[in-house]
C-alpha cells in the first residue's frame, strides 16, 4: 500500500510538472502576444511594474508656466513659477482565466503522453476565449463587465473628448482640457490647442480619398496629426491604430489609383510577424472590427505617455492546482492585473473617416 502511495504521488508530480511547464509561457504567449494590439501594448518599454496597491498615482501637466521671458539691462524679473501639476489616478483592474480538469478525466488520461493532450485540448479552448476577450477590453473603454474591465484604446483616446470621466476628471469642464486628445477641427486650425483650453469639437472627415483625380485626400489629415502632436517627439515611440479595412484604404492607394504615392513597409515586420505600412515614419498596426477595432477611426498613439502599469506580483501568473471541497477535480487559476494610463493626452490624436473613396 506505501508503494502504491508513492508511485501514485511520484505519477501526480510527473504529470503536473508536465501540465505546469506547458501552461507556464503558452497562453502569455498566445493570449498576450498573438494579438496586434496586444503586442504593442505588451512590449512597450515604457511600461512600469509594481508589486501590489489598488490605486496609480500620476502627475499630470494643467496648465503653463512664464516660459521665455525677454528683458533687459537693469531689469527685475520674477523667478519662473513652477509647472503647474495636478494629481490624477487610476485603479489596477483584474482578470482570471482558469483551466479544470476532473478526477475521472484525468484517470482516463493518465500518463505523460495523454495528459498532455487533454491538457492541450483545454488550453487551446482557453486561449481562443481569452483572445476575445483580451483584445475587446484593449480595444474597449473601461466599461465593460461593470466596470471591472482595464481602461482600453477608445477610453484613453475617445473620438468624443468631452465626455466622460477619465482617471477622475469630468472632460466635459472646459478646465479639464488637459484630459482631452487631439482631434481634427477645421475651425480650429491645425496645430495643437493649449492644455488650459477646451478641446474643439471633432470634425469627421467625409472621404478618406477621390478616385476621381486620384488624390489620396485623406493623407494631409495624418500630417496634421502628426505636427500638431509629434513635433518634438521620436518617430519611434508612436504608432497608428485603426482597423483593418481603414489600413486596406491606404494600402490600395499605390497598386490601383495613387502611383505617385509610396508605402514603405516597416522593419519591424520580422519582428512583430504582420505587415505594417509607415506614415510619417510610423508604423500602423491594425486589427478587425470583430476584434474590437472601431470602424473608420485612426489614432495615434504615443507610447511615451500611453502605456501599462503591471502588477508584478499578478502579471499572467498561474496559481497552484487547487482541489475543490465538494468536486473531485482540480483547477488551476490565471491572473492577470494592471491597468493602461495615460499621462500626456494631447500627444494623442484621433481621426474620424466617415468613408473610404469618393467615386
Amino acid at each position: 500500500m506505501a508503494n502504491e502511495e508513492i508511485s501514485r504521488s511520484i505519477l501526480n508530480e510527473r504529470d503536473t510538472a508536465i501540465m505546469d511547464g506547458y501552461l507556464k509561457t503558452t497562453v502569455f504567449d498566445m493570449v498576450a502576444l498573438d494579438t496586434k494590439i496586444g503586442m504593442m501594448m505588451m512590449t512597450n518599454p515604457y511600461n512600469v511594474k509594481r508589486n501590489g496597491g489598488r490605486r496609480i498615482k500620476i502627475l499630470m501637466r494643467v496648465g503653463h508656466t512664464d516660459g521665455l521671458i525677454s528683458f533687459g539691462d537693469n531689469d527685475t524679473v520674477d523667478p519662473q513659477r513652477k509647472p503647474v501639476l495636478q494629481e490624477a489616478y487610476a485603479t489596477f483592474k483584474q482578470a482570471l482565466s482558469s483551466i479544470r480538469i476532473g478526477w475521472v478525466e484525468e484517470a482516463e488520461n493518465r500518463g505523460s503522453d495523454s495528459i498532455v493532450n487533454i491538457l492541450k485540448a483545454r488550453t487551446d479552448a482557453t486561449i481562443q476565449d481569452c483572445k476575445e476577450d483580451f483584445r475587446t477590453m484593449m480595444w474597449g473603454d473601461g466599461t465593460g463587465n461593470g466596470g471591472k474591465d482595464m481602461m482600453g484604446i477608445t477610453g484613453l483616446i475617445p473620438t468624443t473628448p468631452t465626455t466622460g470621466i477619465a482617471m477622475g476628471y469630468d472632460r466635459a469642464i472646459a478646465a479639464n482640457g488637459f484630459m482631452h486628445p487631439w482631434v481634427w477641427n477645421v475651425a480650429h486650425g491645425l496645430g495643437p490647442y493649449p492644455t488650459d483650453e477646451v478641446c474643439p469639437t471633432p470634425a469627421a472627415i467625409a472621404y478618406f480619398g477621390d478616385i476621381s483625380n486620384k488624390q489620396a485626400d485623406g493623407l494631409q489629415y495624418f500630417d496634421y496629426a502628426v505636427s500638431a502632436t509629434q513635433s518634438d517627439e521620436s518617430p519611434s515611440d508612436s504608432y497608428w491604430l485603426s482597423d483593418e479595412t481603414t489600413y486596406s484604404w491606404y494600402k490600395t492607394l499605390y497598386p490601383i489609383y495613387a502611383d505617385h504615392v509610396e508605402i514603405p513597409m516597416s522593419g519591424d515586420t520580422l519582428k512583430w510577424g504582420w505587415d505594417a505600412a509607415m506614415i510619417c515614419n510610423r508604423p500602423w498596426i491594425y486589427d478587425t472590427v470583430a476584434n474590437g477595432a472601431p470602424a473608420n477611426e485612426v489614432r495615434l498613439v504615443n507610447k511615451k505617455y500611453l502605456f501599462m502599469v503591471q502588477d508584478s506580483g499578478a502579471w499572467w501568473v498561474w496559481s497552484d492546482w487547487k482541489e475543490p471541497f465538494n468536486q473531485p477535480s482540480r483547477a488551476k487559476f490565471m491572473f492577470v492585473r494592471g491597468q493602461n494610463i495615460c499621462t500626456n493626452f494631447m500627444k494623442q490624436a484621433v481621426l474620424q473617416f466617415t468613408t473610404g473613396w469618393e467615386a
